[in-house]
């Protein structure tokens, strides 16, 4: 059969498009593979071309965003160097990018704080011949997933006596949940300090109020204990300096004055330490 297939063109002339030789050739390959498998053959054609094409598309796209990124970041350059005619003060700017922040050096920095605050307990331990005295400070603990703020407190230094029945603290007492010592620090924040005369007197407020407060005391073998509250310049409450005592003092109040007199020199030591800072902002 010699016919061909022809198609109008634009011209009006006829053009052909497919002759009878390729036509045999598919109807061999029909007559030889099934109709399905030719089918499924051109089908398979088909899908990678268009493949190929969406991959074409998705780069050239890619491309563009770049090139947009690009010109988006020269033009903030233009605008940075534009804004101040200084040679130094763009050179400067260059440097801040480009440098990495300066950390602080964490050793040093816990040295100098754990040192100045041991020299005024030692201090305090020698006058009042107390038998354990420490330092604990408010932070932040973890968040919940809304938000949500875990308040705690640690012990960051103490001055234990020795062969005084009382054991160091500084590893149990840290991250304590504030929740656990609600009444203790409603009472510390309200009046300053707190006093607790005998952990076994039932009748003392404080000891009635502080359930969870007077049962660590009491399984350190402390009797007696003076909380007070250390202040940052802006009045607000950064940590409790505690003095404990494994017998009964009746004089607690000349303890309190004591106190009340060193607690300025510990005060500036957290508060400029340099981590306090940081939290504070």
């Amino acid at each position: 059969m010699e016919t061909l297939i022809y198609l109008l063109t634009a011209t009006g002339e006829a053009e052909p498009m497919i002759d009878t030789d390729k036509l045999g050739d598919y109807t061999q390959l029909i007559n030889t593979y099934g109709a399905s498998a030719v089918i499924l053959a051109v089908f398979i054609v088909i899908l990678f071309a268009v493949l190929i094409y969406i991959i074409r598309v998705n780069q050239k796209t890619n491309n563009q965003l770049i090139n947009q990124q690009k010109q988006l970041f020269d033009k903030l350059l233009e605008g940075m160097g534009a804004s101040s005619s200084n040679p130094e003060t763009t050179e400067k700017k260059d440097e801040v990018i480009s440098s990495p922040p300066k950390e602080k050096n964490i050793v040093e920095l816990f040295l100098n704080i754990n040192s100045g605050i041991k020299d005024i307990l030692k201090d305090i331990y020698t006058d009042l011949d107390t038998d354990r005295t420490a330092v604990y400070v408010f932070h932040n603990g973890v968040y919940s997933s809304h938000g949500l703020p875990f308040f705690k407190i640690s012990c960051i230094c103490e001055i234990v006596k020795k062969n005084s029945g009382v054991t160091k603290n500084i590893n149990a007492h840290n991250g304590l949940p504030l929740q656990m010592f609600d009444n203790s620090i409603s009472c510390l924040h309200r009046n300053g300090s707190m006093i607790i005369t005998d952990t076994d007197d039932e009748n003392d407020d404080n000891v009635k109020n502080s359930p969870v407060l007077v049962g660590m005391l009491k399984s350190n073998n402390i009797k007696s204990a003076v909380g007070l509250a250390l202040y940052d310049t802006d009045s607000n409450i950064m940590g409790i300096l505690l003095v404990e005592f494994a017998s009964k003092r009746d004089s607690l109040d000349d303890i309190k004055k004591l106190l009340i007199e060193k607690a300025p020199s510990l005060s500036p030591i957290l508060e400029y330490s340099g981590i306090y800072d940081d939290n504070k902002n």
